[in-house]
């Protein structure tokens, strides 16, 4: 059997196609549009790009926000116009194929704990960083996903009282002050104080920009990214000490700044974990599978979907 799985974010919609043994065929991207037809359009789009490829049994989206128990409707997204959408029943009726609708991070943590970081594991939290937070977990060696369905909303844990607003409405999110949105707003504050910065030229740096800056050695970037990462850190830090998990993987396309962000937000978990040194730390790791990795959990988990109704 073959699967389709889409990450459907708030700046971009990736697919992928997946084979039944975990092979993985072409990836199509495209940016997300700021409304909803518009974004609806999209993405169908993109999946018939990908399904013409071939026989598709089922697929998978994962999408940045809350979906039903059942997989069928996203509810609400803070950073995508879609509200009480069936987009299980779109999928079903375009492709005429198993269709399920998943967190994306939960179907990311999936695709970790299956085939990346997460392998071998019994208790993994996977924390994707990107236009928003979001949150997967394993415990015990099972996908969690509380009472509701909705378990791992991470992002909207209030971390600074009266902080930055939060496209939630709220402030002071974790989300608020270590997403994409945060580095913004640190490389600017940053490349202010640092005339000579390569970044003082951008109204608006974007996290390509500050790796780039990075790799050259810029100082507005590098104290940028060092603010950010001590901001994941300090959620990571209250999720183990609530949790206790044995590893700690961070996804999405802020992973990608690499040890320059993981090396502030190991060192601020280890400050604020409780009894720090009467306990082992856990491991922090990088995604192994990238960005793809919320459309691989969405086709693995539809894949599954596909064999129970058959």
């Amino acid at each position: 059997m073959r699967a389709l799985g889409v990450d459907l974010g708030g700046s971009k919609i990736l697919g992928v196609v997946l084979e039944e043994g975990g092979s993985e065929g072409p990836i199509l991207e495209t940016p997300t549009p700021r409304d909803a037809g518009g974004l609806a359009r999209a993405l169908l789009q993109l999946i018939r790009a990908l399904s013409r490829r071939g026989e598709v049994a089922a697929v998978g989206v994962a999408a940045a926000g809350l979906v039903d128990e059942g997989g069928r409707v996203l509810r609400y997204a803070p950073n995508l116009p879609l509200r009480e959408f069936p987009l299980a029943r779109l999928l079903e009726e375009e492709l005429e194929a198993v269709a399920l609708v998943e967190n994306d991070a939960t179907a990311a943590a999936f695709a970790e704990w299956r085939l990346g970081a997460g392998r071998g594991f019994h208790d993994m939290v996977m924390v994707t960083l990107g236009t928003g937070i979001g949150g997967g977990l394993v415990l015990g060696g099972q996908l969690y996903r509380g009472g509701h369905g909705l378990a791992g909303e991470v992002g909207h844990m209030v971390v600074v009282e009266g902080g930055p607003p939060c496209a939630c409405g709220r402030r002071g999110c974790w989300e608020a002050v270590a997403s994409s949105r945060a580095l913004q707003m640190y490389a600017l504050e940053e490349a202010a104080r640092e005339p000579g910065s390569v970044l003082a030229s951008s109204p608006a740096p974007s996290g390509v920009e500050v790796s780039a800056a990075l790799a050259q050695g810029d100082r507005a970037a590098e104290r940028a990214v060092t603010r950010l990462g001590r901001y994941v850190g300090l959620g990571v830090a209250n999720i183990v000490n609530l949790l206790d998990p044995e590893v700690v993987v961070l996804g999405g396309g802020l992973a990608e700044l690499g040890e320059a962000l993981l090396a502030p937000c190991r060192d601020a978990v280890s400050e604020g974990l409780v009894g720090r040194d009467f306990r082992p730390p856990p491991e922090v790791r990088r995604a192994e599978l990238g960005r793809k990795a919320g459309a691989v959990g969405a086709a693995l988990m539809a894949l599954k979907a596909a064999g129970r109704s058959r």
